[in-house]
């Protein structure tokens, strides 16, 4: 008896300094890569996250407001779906041209693309986010993939997905969550790295934090000359505390957007 529970305490001991290392292996990853968002922003001479950059609501903001009244958005899932309810709810600008992926992290490019490919002559905006795209990384190798095919639009052959603009805001967190860090704060302008070697065309091969530089991308996204653009915005972590949720439902949402691409 006495040597059956030396040697499982040994194991038991073992087990709980395994377990101990690991949590903290694991904190100290979560601290160097919060350090790691500054001192990659530092190195392309975007700042400090923390202090210089703008809300991720501030760059919906500024996206939207670019954009034509015929164009379509689909935005990713939490917090940034949310904002850009509110946005068009304080601009009075209707709800009817988004699509909110609402709990479906991840797929909001997918589906984007789905509609991009049944309407190729509307231009189609996805409003990703680092963590988001990041989970579902192999959509923007398929996307590549579609777009060396050439299709018909009209009289003309145009790449598959031409009309895709995908935009990418990148808070270095899953901040619907947590604000858990995201490989895509550690190492900012990977994202955009993958997404060219994907077939995508970078409208600027660094991210952008400011508003004038934000503006002026989207707004040369809207005439692609048959290229898949692809933008990366930087912005800081967190939300408004009073930010509200949408006040139509899912299926609501869903109507009013097959009406405005049927074009009832």
């Amino acid at each position: 008896c006495i040597v059956f529970y030396f040697f499982n305490g040994i194991s038991l001991c073992y087990t709980v300094n395994s377990i101990v290392s690991s949590y903290f292996i694991l904190f100290f990853f979560f601290f160097q890569a919060e350090d790691g968002i500054r001192d990659a922003q530092e190195s392309r001479g975007l700042g400090d996250v923390y202090k210089r950059q703008i809300s991720r609501e501030e760059a919906i903001e500024e996206i939207l407001s670019t954009l034509a009244p015929e164009d379509i958005v689909v935005s990713t899932t939490g917090m940034p779906s949310r904002e850009v309810f509110e946005v068009r709810a304080r601009n009075k600008a209707g709800h009817h041209r988004d699509f909110l992926t609402v709990g479906s992290m991840g797929h909001c490019s997918a589906i984007a693309s789905g509609i991009a490919l049944a309407k190729p002559d509307r231009n189609v905006y996805v409003i990703d986010g680092d963590g988001a795209s990041i989970m579902h990384m192999g959509t923007l190798a398929v996307h590549g993939a579609l777009h060396s095919t050439p299709s018909k639009v009209g009289e003309t052959f145009t790449p598959y997905l031409s009309n895709l603009k995908h935009i990418v805001i990148n808070n270095g967190a899953h901040d619907s969550v947590g604000g858990q860090p995201t490989a895509g704060g550690m190492n900012v302008g990977w994202i955009t790295n993958v997404a060219k070697a994907s077939g995508y065309s970078p409208v600027s091969d660094v991210p952008l934090s400011e508003k004038a530089a934000i503006r002026a991308a989207v707004k040369k996204m809207q005439d692609s000359n048959g290229k898949m653009p692809f933008l990366e915005v930087v912005v800081k972590k967190g939300n408004r505390k009073e930010l509200g949720r949408p006040t139509t439902t899912p299926i609501q949402n869903k109507e009013a957007l097959m009406k405005f691409i049927q074009g009832l």
